[in-house]
């Protein structure tokens, strides 16, 4: 049938090799009177199919039939229509729509599309007119209308948000920009588009806007400043935060070829950006080599080095009378738990000394060498003295065993961090952050950001991964502050314990292991094909304290995804779905399966400060709603509950691309958790070196279980490649870092 009509753009389907296909709904011309959905296929040269956004409407002439649509098992009746003619007659206002659901309150994204479906352009002249009576047609709320006009008299700007629409910027960048420039917004990107980045985080596309948008020619200098730019910052998402000049100039270039032929002239380059406040570059001693620190990275490694520094010659004389009172109460408590006689050996007296006395110390030890007992009498002295002992950890579970250890409350540093900027600190606090191995840049910047100058001491193992963020903070500090290393492991019952063989694996020594189960850590050899129902049948044994940890995400033989499918299907199929909205339906409530049930354990992948939420809190799915339920949280819907370190959190629509299963991890992603017993799938690859083993090893509190290929065991041991991040606050401990001058 011949159709002509308009239509409004709900959801943008796919792109075909010949063509676009969007859905949508009819404004007009309806053929059916009970069909109003629409599909659209708009051939390639009809259109630009990057010029398509939901929100839009188009005028079309085009060929359509009536069909029966399938997705998810919901079927439906659509118009489908092949476009022969097609103009935009309104653009899909996104701007606006987001400028108000930000900023003002009790305006949703329903409220705000009608507002923008029913006066189109329009609205930018009602909000700036003040027109309330037009506008009263769609919102009934007086006290909403009256936010709505307020809030644009204060920060709305028609200007910059026609400007964001017409150089085809996202809303969301958009909003980002706004709140970086405020009314200097049309100026700033106009003059360098290039500061988008910044904002984006995505080359290709802040390089395709500019270029395009701006015309901005390809050996521009802010093209070529930027390219290294985002050289310096794709090293420093690998966990460098600074790079040899050749290396990022090298990763700059082929940014740069990509879109021509460019010549580079590192000198004049390096100077005019480090001017421009792109990055930072500095020399490196003794060699001399060159250095580009991503300036984010640069600013907050500064402000963490003036931080430690700051403790330099400072010591309490107070520590040194209440030492022998401390240690004597401490081994009195012990000796009493233990129903034996307890004494604390040289090196553990040193390190209690040493936290006691210096503003800043560091208290490194492996697994077993009574790290515990140690940070007992560090908290009981401090309170002698006056303090009052503040525990943090990344994690929740880190933080909940100091307090088991210590009877003191403890934290995360999240939930420390969001107190701090509500409430004051205490002028007499004493931080005590433990598995601060597991500390990045971005959260030690953050804390240090809401701590007075106060007393603070990292506990951890230096023999462990290098944290999940970039940086290196804790594994840097020996040698540079107050440090005592715990050597002597005192919980060892045997060399098969889990402290011995620890040891030996972070020594280079391949443990002697057993495969029965009188030992704490044994060996279940098995060819490489039956890992992985090896280690569910092992799994199933210890389910309720029991955590596989693999060495990478994807192998075939033993690898996390696989595992994670396999246990899923195992444990949970039977279970009810955690069901999501199906955006691909508008104006039905259909439901699509999110990928989990209720009973999966998951794995959350990002941080939310808000919601004390880490990237790799450990939690399960406790409840399934039936179906998403609406909240206030605006375009977010409710899914279900998740208990994370023994809260229940609600699981929101816009949490499913931010959870994983979690019956298998990567040993990166246990850190900093502890688990009764842990079983590692032991399989060739390049990846598993000492320092991956052992903190894999010492995850465990009881037992472990290694299953696979005792070679690969072996290679693993040999491999002593530890922390190779490139960390310019190492660089500046060690007073190895000089400003350059170009």
């Amino acid at each position: 049938m011949r159709f002509s009509g308009t239509v409004r753009v709900t959801q943008l389907r796919k792109a075909l090799s010949n063509s676009a296909i969007v859905g949508g709904v009819l404004l007009e011309n309806l053929v059916d009177e009970n069909v109003k959905r629409v599909s659209v296929s708009f051939p390639f040269g009809l259109i630009n199919p990057e010029d398509l956004e939901v929100g839009q409407h188009w005028k079309l002439v085009a060929e359509g039939v009536i069909e029966v649509a399938v997705s998810e098992g919901f079927k439906w009746r659509e118009l489908a229509l092949v476009a022969s003619e097609a103009s935009l007659t309104q653009p899909s206002g996104k701007h606006i729509i987001r400028w108000m659901t930000d900023c003002v309150d009790n305006i949703g994204t329903v409220t705000a599309n009608r507002l923008w479906d029913r006066f189109g352009q329009r609205l930018f002249e009602l909000l700036d007119a003040n027109d309330a009576g037009a506008l009263r047609e769609i919102i009934g709320s007086e006290a909403t209308l009256l936010n709505l006009l307020n809030e644009w008299r204060k920060n709305g700007d028609t200007a910059a948000l026609r400007f964001f629409a017409t150089h085809k910027i996202p809303a969301a960048i958009g909003s980002k920009a706004w709140k970086a420039y405020g009314p200097a917004v049309v100026d700033k990107i106009t003059s360098d588009p290039y500061r988008l980045l910044s904002l984006w985080g995505n080359w290709e596309s802040v390089d395709r806007l500019a270029r395009s948008e701006f015309g901005v020619p390809a050996d521009d200098g802010r093209r070529v400043r930027c390219a290294v730019e985002q050289a310096a910052h794709s090293l420093f998402e690998d966990g460098h935060t600074m790079s040899a000049d050749k290396t990022v100039l090298r990763a700059a270039k082929a940014l740069l070829d990509a879109g021509g032929g460019i010549h580079i002239e590192p000198e004049r380059l390096l100077a005019d950006g480090a001017s421009a406040g792109c990055f930072a570059v500095n020399r490196l001693l003794p060699s001399g080599e060159r250095v580009v620190h991503p300036l984010g990275a640069w600013l907050m490694e500064k402000g963490i080095f003036s931080f430690l520094s700051s403790s330099d010659g400072q010591r309490d004389l107070m520590a040194d009378g209440l030492m022998p009172l401390v240690i004597n109460d401490i081994e009195e408590q012990e000796g009493a738990s233990s129903g034996r006689k307890f004494c604390f050996n040289d090196e553990q007296r040193q390190a209690v000394e040493m936290a006691l006395s210096e503003r800043i110390s560091v208290l490194s030890g492996g697994a077993g060498t009574g790290k515990t007992t140690v940070l007992k009498a560090i908290v009981a002295g401090l309170e002698m003295m006056g303090y009052k002992p503040t525990c943090m950890a990344l994690t929740g579970m880190a933080a909940s065993r100091i307090t088991q250890a210590t009877g003191e409350a403890a934290s995360t540093i999240a939930s420390f961090v969001l107190k701090a900027q509500k409430e004051p600190v205490p002028a007499h606090i004493a931080v005590i952050i433990d598995e601060a191995s597991m500390l990045d840049v971005f959260t030690f910047y953050r804390l240090i950001r809401v701590l007075p100058t106060c007393k603070m001491i990292f506990v951890g193992d230096a023999g462990q991964l290098p944290p999940v963020g970039p940086g290196l903070v804790f594994h840097g500090l020996e040698g540079r502050l107050p440090y005592t290393e715990l050597k002597v492991v005192k919980r060892q019952d045997s060399d098969s314990g889990i402290p011995a063989v620890a040891l030996s694996v972070r020594s280079g020594q391949v443990p002697k292991l057993a495969s029965d189960k009188q030992h704490d850590v044994q060996l279940i050899e098995c060819p490489r094909e039956e890992i992985i129902q090896r280690v569910l049948s092992i799994y199933d044994e210890f389910r309720s304290d029991a955590q596989v940890l693999c060495p990478t995400k994807a192998s075939p033989f033993g690898g996390v995804d696989r595992i994670n499918n396999a246990a899923a299907l195992r444990y949970t199929a039977g279970m009810a779905d955690l069901l999501t909205v199906n955006t691909y339906l508008e104006n039905f409530t259909p439901f699509a399966p999110s990928g989990f049930k209720e009973g999966d354990l998951v794995v959350f992948t990002k941080n939310d400060w808000s919601r004390d939420l880490q990237n790799g809190s450990l939690g399960k799915i406790v409840e399934a709603y039936d179906s998403p339920r609406s909240t206030d949280r605006l375009g977010s819907y409710a899914l279900g509950m998740a208990e994370f370190n023994d809260r229940l959190i609600e699981i929101m629509s816009s949490d499913v691309e931010h959870l994983q299963l979690s019956y298998a991890l990567t040993v990166h992603k246990s850190q900093g958790s502890q688990f009764g017993t842990v079983i590692y799938p032991l399989y060739q690859n390049k990846f598993a070196d000492q320092t991956l083993l052992y903190t894999a090893i010492t995850r465990a509190q009881k037992r472990v279980t290694l299953v696979g290929d005792p070679k690969a065991l072996a290679d693993a041991c040999s491999r002593s490649r530890r922390h190779d991040r490139r960390s310019g606050l190492q660089a500046m401990l060690k007073g190895h870092l000089e400003a350059w001058a170009a």
